[in-house]
Formats: structure tokens, sequence, C-alpha cells
């Protein structure tokens, strides 16, 4: 028997109860089916409730029945989406700096201008980042046995076939649960999607290096709570910021406790990285219908290639530029061209507003290399 006609046989009314009400109600997720909500009235006052998806036809059937034998009408209820609120939210997974901190996000000139035309944040999904660093989402071992050990530790209820036989006991539960959690751990990059700024209060020539990517590079600068303003409010999506750990992964007393979340192996990354002093940006993508992500676009909790080829490989976050950036700093090597074509750009008339934007801007030069090397002095004798 399976589970679907299990439910149908536990679901059915006794003559002595009755229906307060049916509900179609409306999914909060992309591409969803509607649930049924059906209450119902026991002879002793006591009520029992019941849910099951739209696509249960044979679910459908036999409550649409018996709706109107009762006479009863069945109402649909749309999705509430949740009150607007901050974008940039708190989490308890994410030590998120005070709104003062300075931060920066060092790109080339081509990153810079998508940024300023498009009005967004691009957000790279996770495991295109892997393929580039491995170490990326890293789960020590010394966590994935703690992981594995909590799971082997829980009293499962055993799972029964309807008929009170045992089909899975709870020791066979606790091993399928350790399964589950690694595929949903390998899974779930799919579906994360990381955008990575600097902590400094002052410009780093480091960085200037690894993330210019070319001579005539620039970094925006801004701080954490221009970046909370800048991203705004939404009702339907949320992303989290939070200061990289830097840790020994070979350190195993660091990771004697079960990861608390999917969350916490994007915060984490080895010591060889501390220069970067990342604050991190996610967004996770749980299939929820959202403003980033079309609502056309399949959510799969295991995605095989031909679903990735429909899948982000990055979204778009909308941010206000002109409250994000308090200043553009150009490269310490830029070219003399690159810099007069900013100029030029800066005086242009644009009906698009691109240049407008841009005019606004506080441009500066970076202070790496604002030492010159003096003349020798003139012999005089």
């Amino acid at each position: 028997m399976n589970i679907l006609q299990s439910q149908s046989k536990h679901l059915k009314l006794s003559d002595s109860e009755k229906i307060e009400f049916i509900e179609i109600r409306q999914t909060s997720f992309r591409q969803g089916v509607d649930s049924y909500v059906v209450s119902i009235l026991s002879p002793d006052s006591k009520r029992r409730a019941t849910s099951f998806r739209a696509d249960a036809q044979h679910l459908v059937d036999y409550w649409t029945e018996k709706a109107s034998e009762a006479g009863i009408e069945i109402t649909y209820k749309p999705y509430v989406h949740e009150p607007f609120g901050p974008v940039l939210s708190p989490h308890p997974t994410f030590n998120t700096p005070d709104d003062e901190q300075v931060v920066w996000r060092y790109m080339s000139f081509s990153k810079f201008m998508s940024l300023i035309s498009s009005g967004s944040l691009w957000f790279a999904r996770a495991d295109i980042l892997q393929a580039s660093d491995p170490m990326e989402g890293r789960v020590p071992e010394a966590q994935v046995q703690a992981n594995n050990t909590l799971l082997r530790s829980m009293n499962f209820v055993p799972m029964t076939d309807g008929h009170g036989n045992e089909v899975f006991s709870s020791q066979q539960r606790g091993e399928h649960s350790v399964v589950m959690h690694a595929r949903r751990d390998y899974f779930e990059r799919y579906h994360t999607y990381i955008n990575c700024w600097h902590i400094s209060d002052v410009e780093n020539f480091a960085m200037w290096r690894v993330y210019g990517e070319d001579r005539n590079c620039l970094a925006i600068k801004s701080t954490v709570g221009d970046l909370r303003k800048a991203l705004g409010v939404s009702n339907n999506y949320r992303i989290f910021a939070g200061a990289m750990n830097y840790v020994d992964y070979s350190d195993s007393e660091i990771f004697k406790e079960p990861m608390p979340n999917g969350f916490a192996k994007y915060l984490n990354k080895s010591l060889y990285y501390e220069y970067e002093q990342e604050l991190r940006l996610i967004f996770w993508d749980v299939g929820a219908v959202s403003d980033l992500i079309p609502n056309e676009v399949k959510y799969h909790d295991e995605p095989d290639d031909s679903d990735l080829k429909d899948i982000p490989v990055g979204v778009k976050a909308p941010v206000d530029v002109n409250k994000l950036v308090n200043e553009v700093v150009l490269g310490p090597d830029c070219e003399p061209w690159f810099i007069e074509m900013l100029r030029e750009l800066s005086k242009c008339e644009n009906s698009e507003g691109l240049v407008e934007r841009f005019k606004k801007l506080n441009v500066t030069l970076s202070e790496v290399k604002d030492y010159q090397i003096p003349s020798p002095p003139d012999i005089n004798w």
C-alpha cells in the first residue's frame, strides 16, 4: 500500500464528524501546487485538520464530494506576502558588522559599469565559485562526523505501512538521514548565491592585485549601513551578511559540534585567505516566489545536468547606486588614458541616465602610490 492510499483511508470523514470548512490555499513556491486545507469537527467538539496537495486527485475528489453533500462551498485563499522589510536582515549564523563599518568591492571597469547600468549587485552561484576554488563551502571532516553522529543518535519513530507493520526501523531511518543530509549538503550549492566585499577602513594593496583583474580597475567604497539602505526593502526575499571566519580546517576541536545549518559552511574559509577580511552576502533560493529568480524557473532539490541549464548562474539584487557608493577609487596602476576617459564620461550628456548616475559619484585616485621619489638635489658649489 502506498502512502497516498493509506492517507486517503486515514482522512475519510466518519459518520459522526462534520466538515467545518475546506480551503484551497495558494502556495508561495514557484510553479507550486495549491494546497487543500480541511477542518473537521468531531462529536466531542475536538477539531482536527489535514492538508494535501491539489494534485492528489483522489483526495480532491473525495473532499469535493463530501463538501457538496454537506452544502459547504470550497473557498480559495490567495497567498499573502510577508510585510515589506529590509532585504539585508539579521540572522543568528551571520556575524554582521556595525553599520559604520567601511567595506570595499574591488572590480574591473566592465563590472563597475554593469553595476551602474543595471543598478544591481551580482550574486554568483556557489558551485561556480567552487569550480575555481574547491575550498569554497568546504565542510571539515570532523564536522561531517559530528553531524552523522547526531543523526544516528536521534530516536526516530519507525516507519510503518499504514497497517502497523514496520517498514524502516529507527536505526535504518537514522542511516537514511545521514545519506540524505550529505546529498542535501551537496546540492545546496546550486541554490546558494554569493556576493563578496572587503572589510577595512583603508584600501588594501593585495586586494588591488587579486581582484582588480587589470591595470585599469577600481573599487567602490561603502559602509554596511549604506549597503543595507541601498538594498532597500522587499516582501519576498532576504539577504544575509556576515564577516567570514578564518579557521584551521585540520583542528578537529574547532569543528567538534555539528554544523548548525547550511549557511555555516559558506561562512568559513582557510587561514590562507585571512588577508581578504571578507564580508559575505548570501541569497538562498528555496524555491519561493521572489523578485530575483523568474517564476518559470523550476526548483529542484537534487538538480541533474538537464536541470542545471535552467538554474540561473547568478542573480541580480537591485540596489540604489547613489546610496551604495560613497566613493569610487581608481586603481594605483590606472593608465592616463583611462583616467581621461572617465573625466570625459562625467561631462557627457546621456538621455538614458547612465552618465547622469556616474556624474553623481565621488571619484578619487588610489593613495597606494601617491608618494613620488624626489629628484636628486642640485649640486650648488
